[in-house]
Order: structure tokens, then C-alpha cells, then sequence
């Protein structure tokens, strides 16, 4: 879902990604590098 949003907000809303902020998850770890990734982008962004 995190995947989705972000293409979502970046290529239809034309938003970017200025400053990645202090986004934190605990269970982030569990994750593939690429999900990780777009969870960071979705919490920069404001969607998560």
C-alpha cells in the first residue's frame, strides 16, 4: 500500500520529497529494503 501512495503522490499530485523527517517504526526491520524504502517516502510525504 505504502508503494502505491507514494507513486500516487508523486506522479499524479507532483509532490516531492524535500527533507525525510524522523520517521520511525519499530517493526520496520521485517521488511524487504524496497518496502522500507517507500514507508520512509510515505512518511515524508504525510501519508502514513
Amino acid at each position: 500500500m505504502a508503494k502505491m501512495l507514494v507513486n500516487y503522490a508523486k506522479n499524479i499530485l507532483q509532490k516531492e520529497i524535500l527533507v525525510y523527517t524522523g520517521c520511525v517504526f519499530d517493526d520496520i526491520q521485517t521488511q524487504n529494503n524496497e518496502l522500507q524504502s517507500y514507508i520512509l517516502q510515505a512518511c515524508s510525504l504525510g501519508i502514513m
